[in-house]
């Protein structure tokens, strides 16, 4: 049998419904006739093929798309970066004219405004190396296997120092 316009039309209408029943209704023939064209005119592997080009076709579509967003999220996690990095840099009081960090006499870093307690030093660390990590995974680095530890250790007393001015 020759494929006509009207098995053409019934593939159609089973493409888009994949439903023998409603396509048999819809062209008024019987469901086993139906049956008989969809092995005859091979349906099932036109329909995977066709699939798989609408599949092709969308990703063709949505990569410029995607990488834009991507872009986007980089940037924001750079920026989200430079705001840590600049609360972790100025975390620290720098003579002006050397940028030196300053120390108290017993030769601690001195803490600015900025920072109040150590543990806040340590989380804006944490938090500028997981920015960093989303970044590389945003980037479609692969994962790194090692395991990384960040230790702040800090005093209580260090950070009620700092507070008082002594």
């Amino acid at each position: 049998m020759k494929e006509t316009q009207r098995h053409k039309d019934a593939f159609e209408f089973y493409y888009r419904s994949r439903n023998v029943e409603a396509t048999a209704r819809e062209f008024t023939v019987s469901s086993r006739a139906l049956h008989t064209w969809k092995k005859l005119f091979n349906w099932e592997d036109r329909c995977v093929i066709r699939d798989r080009e609408v599949q092709a076709g969308l990703e063709k579509k949505m990569i410029p798309e995607l990488v834009a967003e991507r872009a986007r999220l980089i940037k924001g996690l750079k920026d989200m970066q430079q705001i840590t990095l600049a609360g972790i840099y100025t975390a620290f009081a720098r003579d002006p004219k050397t940028g030196a960090l300053m120390k108290d006499a017993k030769g601690n870093p001195v803490l600015t405004v900025g920072v109040e307690r150590v543990r806040d030093l340590g989380q804006l660390i944490e938090l500028a190396v997981r920015l960093t990590e989303a970044e590389l995974k945003a980037l479609g680095e692969p994962e790194r296997s090692e395991v990384r530890v960040i230790e702040v250790k800090y005093d209580e007393n260090i950070d009620r120092e700092a507070n008082s001015g002594t």
